[in-house]
């Protein structure tokens, strides 16, 4: 019996999932995922996703600590980057603008140490990495992971009152005696 040549390095197989994994896509660098965390985000998490492989950085190393939200989810997108964040503001502004990027992962845990969100995230990676390649909203809690693609839709709140439409007939004939709308 001849002996299998030894693959390269970093080129051995993923070894074959067993059991309920089975079947299971496993993601890493490979799906080529950029990070931007922002400032709620440890730099610890980034140094986490850096140690796997990924492209990530944090505001705060590029001295935009205090760059407004707007700002913040454009340079996301104009870079290809997953927002990494635990404010609300960010999928508010997606709906209103209707936007199709960036990705952002909502980390609403109530416990944001960098150990717990980097156990989290990589839940994330695993189960929907390839939704945030694609343009997604992932909402994380304990226990509960919240998927929504992008674009989202506005949810309920106010509504703008709808323009009044002029009415078709001549002046005068919607009004009653003392000039009030009928």
């Amino acid at each position: 019996m001849t002996p299998k040549p030894k693959p390269e390095p970093g080129s051995e197989p993923e070894p074959e999932s067993k059991g309920k994994d089975k079947g299971k896509l496993r993601l890493g660098p490979e799906l080529k995922l950029k990070f931007l965390a922002d400032m709620g985000i440890s730099p610890l998490t980034v140094a986490w996703l850096r140690e796997r492989g990924y492209d990530a950085r944090h505001l705060h190393e590029e001295g935009l600590d205090r760059l407004p939200d707007e700002a913040v989810l454009e340079k996301a997108r104009k870079e290809g980057r997953v927002l990494l964040t635990h404010d609300l503001d960010f999928p508010r502004l997606l709906a209103l603008a209707h936007a199709e990027g960036p990705s952002v992962v909502l980390c609403r845990l109530s416990d944001m140490r960098p150990e717990s969100v980097a156990r989290h995230l990589a839940q994330v990676l695993d189960r929907v990495g390839e939704a945030l390649a694609q343009g997604a909203l992932v909402s994380v809690r304990e226990g509960q992971l919240r998927l929504h693609p992008l674009p989202l839709s506005p949810g309920p709140g106010p509504q703008p009152e709808p323009e009044r439409q002029e009415d078709d007939e001549p002046d005068g004939e919607n009004e009653d005696a003392g000039g009030q709308r009928r």
